[in-house]
């Protein structure tokens, strides 16, 4: 399953960032499946752009 988001960074800025780019709306999507056959569903891959470092994807695997 995918869902899409928009998402805001609200704190945390640098003093010297431009004022345009926060709280500017920034898109991604998560992915979500069951870490074991029949388990809940978890996100376990979420792309997202960053202003600071472009194209962004994490990834969740589960333990060994």
């Amino acid at each position: 399953m995918r869902c899409d988001f928009d998402g805001r960074q609200i704190g945390g800025f640098a003093h010297d960032e431009d004022p345009r780019i926060k709280g500017r709306a920034h898109v991604g999507s998560a992915w979500f499946a069951p870490l074991i056959p029949g388990g809940t569903l978890v996100p376990v891959r979420i792309a997202f752009a960053s202003p600071s470092v472009g194209q962004a994807t994490i990834y969740v695997r589960a333990g060994e």
